[in-house]
């Protein structure tokens, strides 16, 4: 099954995001990732600006046990899933199963009712994420984690 995801966070979410990419990587294998965007907070509290991106991996685990994989790597990086506010509260991080589908589908995020789902797709606000000592711009990046001696983690940007 192929996981198509949001991923978006607005409390230092150059680095948190970055962070959770090679989470993911590092439990699902090869990721890839689209753009990264600046996107204005809807809904919130709080009113920082957000950075938001997409990606899809695959997973033979079911979609129950992958959400609370993502809810692990919220939290790790800071989220509050307790509070009963946190939805809209600022925001380590915050990954969201968009969909499951038995192959990866880029276009089906443009079917989003999120507006910060389909920028990353339309929106020519590009930010930069820093994943691991490197910086990822706006192209699409495909990620894998090369695992061996080194753990060497594998980014090909599409510019």
């Amino acid at each position: 099954m192929y996981y198509h995801v949001s991923i978006g966070g607005n409390i230092q979410p150059d680095k948190n995001i970055g962070c959770a990419v090679v989470k993911l990587t590092q439990l699902f294998g090869e990721l890839t990732l689209f753009p990264r965007v600046s996107t204005d907070a809807v809904e919130m509290i709080e009113v920082n600006e957000f950075i938001n991106t997409a990606a899809i991996f695959e997973s033979s685990l079911s979609p129950t046990a992958v959400k609370a994989i993502l809810n692990d790597i919220e939290v790790e990086l800071g989220r509050d899933r307790d509070d009963p506010l946190c939805s809209v509260k600022n925001r380590c991080c915050d990954i969201d199963i968009f969909q499951v589908l038995d192959s990866p589908q880029p276009d089906s995020f443009l079917s989003s009712d999120e507006s910060y789902v389909k920028a990353v797709f339309t929106s020519n606000r590009h930010a930069a994420i820093q994943c691991e000592q490197l910086y990822l711009g706006d192209g699409s990046t495909t990620i894998n984690l090369q695992t061996g001696p080194s753990n060497e983690l594998v980014i090909n940007q599409v510019f």
